[in-house]
This record gives structure tokens, sequence and C-alpha cells, in this order.
């Protein structure tokens, strides 16, 4: 026997969700009772699933430290040794 859930949420929400899970192999429905079985196993919040994809805040990292290597002005050092005279610490 099966019941319905219907909740609101926001529509940007949805579909990035959709997104997401559709990556993973699934479809909102099943990662919804994937969700609720671990949350009663656990008796917590506790499901985790990610993709090895880095999000927005690390890919601009990325970029930033790509940009400083290409930069020919940019100072580099072999050990912390050599940053820390250069810092004269």
């Amino acid at each position: 026997m099966t019941a319905s859930i219907n909740i609101k949420t926001d529509i940007n929400l949805k579909k990035k969700a959709s997104l997401l899970y559709n990556k993973l192999g699934l479809n909102m429905s099943t990662a919804i009772n994937m969700f609720l079985l671990e949350s009663i196993r656990t008796n917590s919040l506790p499901l985790t699933l990610s993709l090895d994809e880095p999000n927005d805040t690390t890919m601009r990292a990325i970029k930033e430290s790509e940009k400083i290597i290409k930069n020919k002005n940019s100072k580099s050092y072999k050990n912390i040794k050599e940053l820390r005279k250069a810092l004269g610490v």
C-alpha cells in the first residue's frame, strides 16, 4: 500500500534537486523515500549523497589559483622556509 505526500517548494529548488537526483540515477520520489527510510533507520537527518564535482565556491578558488599561477609577476616559493623568510616570520 502506498500513500502520497504533497509538498510545496520553490520551483528553482525543485528543478535543481531534480537535476541532481537524475545525475545520481534517481527520481524525486525515490530520493524522498530514501531520505525517509534513512531518517527512520538512524533516527536523524543523515542522508548524504554527493557528486565528485566542486561547488561554486571551490570552482572560483580553482580559477583564481590558475590565474595566479599563470601570472608571470606572481612570486612562488619552493618550501615553507622560503615563504616565511619572505614574510619576515
